[in-house]
Parts: C-alpha cells; structure tokens; sequence
C-alpha cells in the first residue's frame, strides 16, 4: 500500500512538472509566429553607432530591476518563459492590484548624446492600455520608494493587440529630457481592478546612447 501510495505521488508530481513545460512550451509557441522579427525587433539601425546603457532580457529573472505593489497582492514575477510577467487575474478571481516593475537608477549626467528606451511586450488588454498598462519616469526615486518620488508617465508609441500574445517593439521612447541627469530610473506600471484585468508581459528593455549617424 506505502509503495502504491508512493508511486501515485511521483506520478502527480510528473504531471504536474510536464503540465508546467506544457503551459511554458504552448506560451513559448504562439510567441514563435514572430520569432524571427522578435530577435531584431529593438535593433538599431544599421548606420547608427550606439552605447548600451542599460539591457535586461529577464531571462534569468528580474535582474537589477525592482518590483514594488502599492495596491492588492500582486507583483511582477519572472517567467519560466523568460520574460516578466503580471495579471490581476488568479485562479479565476479578478483583483484590484498596482504592481511597479522599476529600473536600477540611469546616470546620464555626462551624457550629451541622444538616449533611446525600447522594450518587447505582449499580453492581452482589458480596460484603458493608457490608465492600466503604463511607463514613468523619475529623477528622485530613491531605490524602491515610488511613494515618496515624482513620477512622469511617457507615451509607449506601440501596444500589442490582443494577437496571440506575441511580442511587438514598444517603438522608439526618447529620454532626452533627462539627460544630464544622475539618479533616472523608468517603471513599468501595472493596474488591474475587479472588472478589468489585462495581462502584460515585458522583456528585452534596452537604453541606448546613439553615438552617430553616417
């Protein structure tokens, strides 16, 4: 009876890991329709010379990034997908939820060249993409404390449309505006409500100096 008993929890237990490959393998081939234009999608131009300031894939996890909730239970969380990932919607419940994903501080104070923020998401919308799926921008957020901080929101130029989850480029974000700057830091800021909870999946964030044009 134990060694039944035992057997059928080393079956559950299998199961239970080939379901999770299963969910991550299924995610993983709806992003392959575009996989090929997803490998450059962020690429700069190939008569650009640039300097990489900042880039996070979150294929290992969060990285220097940081995830912070001033409303509900949940946070970003890294996937097994290899990207950052945040729902208001668990376990068939919707909830009301504010969850940060914000960057390791930027210091552009010597910087004089054009600097580009781009990013990948993917995901599905539900209420206003404006209000619910946002990026800020700060130049007094003291590590994680966006409560005590001056937050601006930048227009992402691209949203993804509800298409089988596969990723799009965010589109061109100057930060411009903040060079000269020593303490910059981005947040991608997510907001759910109990009848309205988008999906977003974020990945491949890469800040750039442009150097030259030829």
């Amino acid at each position: 009876m134990k060694k039944f008993v035992f057997i059928s929890f080393l079956s559950l237990l299998f199961f239970y890991s080939n379901a999770q490959n299963l969910l991550c393998m299924n995610e993983s081939i709806n992003n392959q329709n575009n996989i090929n234009s997803s490998l450059n999608i962020n690429a700069v131009p190939d008569d650009q010379e640039y300097k990489v300031l900042l880039e996070e894939s979150f294929e290992n996890g969060k990285g220097a990034f940081s995830c912070v909730n001033t409303k509900g239970p949940l946070l970003w969380r890294d996937s097994r997908c290899k990207f950052m990932k945040v729902t208001g919607f668990v376990g068939g419940v919707k909830y009301e939820d504010e969850a940060w994903l914000i960057s390791p501080a930027l210091n552009l104070a010597k910087v004089t060249n054009p600097v580009e923020l781009t990013f990948q998401h993917a995901g599905q919308l539900s209420g206003g993409k404006n209000s619910d799926l946002t990026l800020w921008i700060s130049v007094d957020c003291v590590e994680d404390d966006i409560a005590n901080a001056t937050w601006k929101q930048l227009k992402i130029p691209v949203y993804m449309n509800n298409d089988n989850w596969i990723f799009v480029s965010s589109g061109v974000i100057s930060l411009n505006d903040y060079l000269g700057k020593n303490n910059v830091r981005f947040a991608f800021k997510y907001n759910s409500t109990e009848k309205a909870c988008a999906t977003w999946q974020i990945r491949n964030v890469k800040v750039l100096e442009i150097l030259e044009e030829y």
